[in-house]
């Protein structure tokens, strides 16, 4: 802050803010006023607030770097020993107070422990919180949202914040091929080579990337939750300060095994700032043990606004009405035959080889034609996101995980309820972890395969926990059961919903513009892999919830593409089959903080 603190400089500081204030004193959509970014804070920044408080007394003044000063009574030096830890980077207490000249107190990029200790400091500000960057949206991130917004609206001082940011920079450009993609930092010959561009809820064409939806959740001024599931009441709150939810039409929809199976119009008055609950008992009755149901209202726009046409979906929540009550059929199941490449088992039109050399399914032929292109093996790892690469750095944090492949220690006949089984065992880790996968083929062509891990609590948490392989190429239609359409992770799934869903390989996943781990769909029931045209496809199904993806690319590849358009299509497709994925992250993408929560970590 040298040049805020350098008197010579005061007019300079009062043009730009008077400047400012003159040609954006009539925008409705200027809330408040801010006296700069980043650029320290001085006695040029109080001449500031003193003209824009004389100026327009109906804004309040906001200012990040505005956080506590050497000349207050109280204040603790960085190197003092009283000086808390937790008082780092960008999540600065106040020392003691924020500058007297703003209004609110701003901040950026906040841990879950940020506003409880600002809300907490006991220095008597009574000042709004304001965290004026958060949730940095750089490439496959914007985790911990609808964590964040909890904790937020349960402390009234916080009013919010802004997502850094809304759309990518990226450019245009075609390279000496002709191929299309967009560049950034580096791309045209400068020395800076980086993506710090790149980092929008909305992609640089203006499309909405998976994080807009669960911001539009999040944000949505409706809002309904379980009031009492077992007697079908619905607690609705109206967040909204002006509008009636009447000014919507409201749609109930009633989904059994992801399909929608009633749909009704109902009315719904609520005002704002209010809340009730909604009966929809009568509409719950028939119901089957054995299929799964779901409860969604929809709020829709009843007419056409400057902004958005009628019908466009304002607010909505899917709500579980009842799991489904699993059945295990009883099956006849096939012995494996040792031979030359492994261990095979099969029946009319079928076989399957689990391999020697790896313990992996590497053949499953159907009608003569071979499904597997690349063994099914377990597998723990997945292409670093741009917060896991350059924020908290799992290469070397997860480093036993990404340098570790599993190891093949045994294969096995078994016998599993008096039925005959494989069973391969694998270590990783100097032996600090063991997987066993068992295999069971029955006489219909159903492979179940079971997967079981035990690890050394010491080791670091893992990435995932799964299996992946590749398949037939031509099996580019997915369908599934599961949370869609978009992707979404652990970490990022409240504005999706389960559903029955289908979409050409290409649009399943999501073209990040620096490639990275996309295209995950959790709480996976199944999921068809299948061509149109022949009608062949591999059907997987889920004895719990899963979370699976599918490429056209292997993971070496999208691990080292830097652009879109280096990605090469691997003739085969890479099916991740997990049971676990850790969350995405993203309260920064440059610091350890970039990581997700714990609880959307994977502990050994």
């Amino acid at each position: 802050g040298k040049l805020s603190n350098d008197a010579a400089w005061t007019s300079a500081y009062l043009d730009r803010i008077s400047r400012m204030a003159l040609r954006d004193k009539n925008h409705p959509s200027i809330v408040f006023w801010s006296l700069g970014n980043e650029a320290g804070s001085g006695p040029n920044h109080a001449a500031m607030a003193a003209w824009i408080h004389d100026f327009d007394i109906t804004r309040p003044l906001h200012y990040e770097p505005a956080m506590g000063s050497p000349k207050m009574e109280g204040y603790i030096d960085p190197s003092d020993p009283r000086y808390l830890k937790s008082n780092d980077h960008s999540h600065r207490i106040q020392n003691p107070l924020d500058q007297y000249y703003v209004d609110v107190v701003s901040r950026m990029y906040p841990a879950l422990y940020t506003a409880p200790l600002l809300v907490n400091q006991p220095n008597g500000d009574k000042r709004p919180i304001f965290f004026c960057e958060y949730a940095h949206a750089m490439g496959n991130s914007a985790g911990n949202i609808k964590d964040l917004w909890d904790q937020w609206r349960s402390l009234p001082r916080v009013i919010g914040g802004g997502i850094w940011e809304f759309k990518d920079q990226g450019l245009l450009k075609k390279d000496h091929d002709g191929s299309v993609y967009y560049a950034y930092g580096g791309d045209y010959g400068e020395r800076y080579f980086d993506n710090f561009t790149i980092k929008g809820i909305v992609a640089s064409d203006g499309r909405p990337k998976a994080a807009m939806y669960e911001c539009k959740r999040v944000f949505q001024l409706l809002e309904a939750t379980w009031k009492d599931s077992s007697k079908g009441l619905i607690h609705l709150l109206n967040r909204g300060a002006v509008i009636n939810a009447a000014d919507y039409n409201c749609t109930l929809v009633i989904k059994e095994d992801g399909i929608d199976m009633l749909k009704k119009s109902i009315s719904v008055s609520l005002r704002a700032g209010k809340d009730t609950v909604i009966d929809i008992s009568s509409y719950l009755s028939s119901r089957k043990a054995n299929k799964e149901y779901f409860a969604e209202l929809h709020f829709t726009l009843k007419k056409a606004t400057s902004w958005a046409p009628a019908g466009f979906e304002i607010a909505s929540n899917q709500l579980q009405v009842q799991k489904a009550e699993r059945t295990v059929a009883n099956k006849t199941l096939l012995s494996f035959t040792e031979n030359t490449n492994g261990f095979t088992a099969g029946g009319k039109n079928f076989s399957v080889t689990i391999g020697k050399q790896n313990g992996g399914l590497v053949s499953y032929l159907y009608k003569g034609t071979e499904q597997i292109k690349a063994p099914l093996l377990p597998h723990f790892t997945r292409p670093q996101t741009d917060n896991d690469r350059k924020g908290w750095k799992t290469h070397r944090v997860l480093k036993a995980w990404y340098d570790n492949t599993a190891k093949l220690v045994s294969i096995s006949s078994t016998n599993i309820g008096g039925q005959p089984a494989l069973t391969s065992t694998y270590s990783l880790v100097n032996d600090s972890a063991k997987v066993m996968i068992t295999y069971r083929l029955s006489n219909d062509g159903i492979l179940k395969v079971g997967f079981s891990m035990t690890a050394d609590p010491a080791l670091p948490n893992l990435p995932k926990v799964g299996m992946q392989g590749g398949i037939a190429r031509e099996y580019e239609n997915v369908s599934w059961y599961g949370l869609g359409l978009m992707e979404n992770y652990v970490d990022r799934r409240y504005g999706f919903d389960a559903g029955v869903y289908e979409q050409n390989i290409q649009d399943f996943m999501e073209p990040y513009v620096v490639p990275q781990e996309n295209g995950n769909r959790t709480d996976v029931r199944w999921m068809h892999l299948s061509n149109k045209k022949s009608g062949n496809g591999l059907l997987v199904i889920a004895d719990s919830l899963l979370s699976m993806s599918a490429w056209p690319y292997t993971e070496k590849n999208i691990s080292e593409a830097k652009h879109t358009h280096k990605l090469i299509d691997a003739g085969y497709i890479t099916l991740n089959i997990d049971l676990e994925q850790m969350g995405v992250g993203g309260n920064d993408s440059w610091s350890e903080v970039a990581a997700p929560l714990d609880q959307y970590q994977i502990k050994a």
